[in-house]
C-alpha cells in the first residue's frame, strides 16, 4: 500500500528546514495551540508552493496541503470554536479554485508553446541527438488535464512521437517501444474524429505518463519495480480501437 510518494520526503525535508528551528528555540510557543496553528500555517503554505513549483508530494493520494488546512481547522476550533474550522474550509476552496485556475493558465500556455518546442527538438535532431534534443521533446509532449484528446493535441503528438523516435537509442527496450506503438495507435485513432465523425478517444494515463518518463530519461523508462497498471494497458488487444 502506498502511504506517500517520493517527492513527499522532499517536501517533508523542506518543511522540517523552517520548523525545525522554531521547535528548538521556541519548545513551549511550538507546544502550544498557537504553535499548532503557526505550524499548520507553514505546512500549509510550503506544500502549496512546491505544488507550484512541480514537488506535488502526497499522502496518501492527498496534497499536503489539505493535511495542513485539515490540521489548522482542528486547532482553530480550539481557539475559536467553529469558526475556525469553517475559516479552514474556506481557504481549501478558495486554495482549490486558485490552483485550478493557475492549473488551466498554466495548460494553456504549455500547448501555445509545444509546436515551437517541437520544431526547435527537430533542428537540434538534425545536428544529432543531444540533452537539448529530450528536454525540447519533453515540452513539446502535450498531455492535456482539461479538454482530452482533441484532433490537433493527437495530431501534434504524433509528430513529436516521430521525432522522439528517431532519436531512441539503437539499444532501446521492447517496453520502450511498446508505450511508441500503443501511444501511435492512441493518437491516429484520435484522428477519427476528422474522418468519420466519432467520438473522442481517451489515452491511458499510464500510457502517456511512460511516454513522459521517456521523454525527461532520454529515451529510456526509469527503473522500477511496479508498472502493472502499465502494463495492463499495453496487454489489451489495443490501448484504443484503430480506425477502419
Amino acid at each position: 500500500m502506498i502511504i506517500f510518494n517520493a517527492l513527499a520526503i522532499v517536501v517533508g525535508l523542506i518543511i522540517g528546514i523552517f520548523l525545525g528551528p522554531l521547535f528548538y528555540f521556541f519548545p513551549e510557543f511550538m507546544d502550544s495551540t498557537q504553535g499548532n496553528v503557526l505550524s499548520c500555517v507553514l505546512i500549509t503554505v510550503i506544500s502549496i508552493a512546491s505544488d507550484l513549483v512541480g514537488l506535488k508530494g502526497r499522502i496518501f493520494f492527498l496534497p499536503i496541503w489539505l493535511f495542513g488546512l485539515i490540521g489548522m481547522g482542528v486547532n482553530l476550533h480550539t481557539l475559536w470554536g467553529w469558526w475556525g474550522p469553517a475559516l479552514a474550509a474556506t481557504l481549501v476552496v478558495v486554495l482549490f479554485g486558485g490552483l485550478l485556475v493557475m492549473g488551466a493558465w498554466s495548460e494553456r500556455k504549455e500547448w501555445a508553446e509545444a509546436p515551437a518546442n517541437l520544431n526547435a527538438a527537430r533542428d537540434t535532431l538534425a545536428k544529432g541527438v543531444s540533452e537539448e534534443t529530450w528536454e525540447l521533446l519533453a515540452k513539446a509532449f502535450f498531455v492535456p488535464a482539461w479538454g482530452g484528446a482533441t484532433v490537433e493535441r493527437c495530431r501534434h503528438n504524433l509528430e513529436v512521437l516521430a521525432v522522439a523516435r528517431k532519436a531512441m537509442p539503437e539499444n532501446a527496450g521492447a517496453l520502450e517501444l511498446r508505450i511508441f506503438d500503443a501511444l501511435n495507435v492512441a493518437y491516429r485513432a484520435g484522428l477519427a474524429p476528422v474522418m468519420e465523425g466519432s467520438e473522442k478517444v481517451e489515452i491511458p494515463t499510464e500510457v502517456s505518463a511512460a511516454m513522459v518518463e521517456i521523454l525527461n530519461n532520454k529515451g529510456q523508462l526509469p527503473e522500477e519495480e511496479d508498472r502493472k497498471d502499465l502494463l495492463e494497458e499495453l496487454n489489451k488487444a489495443a490501448v484504443v480501437p484503430a480506425p477502419s
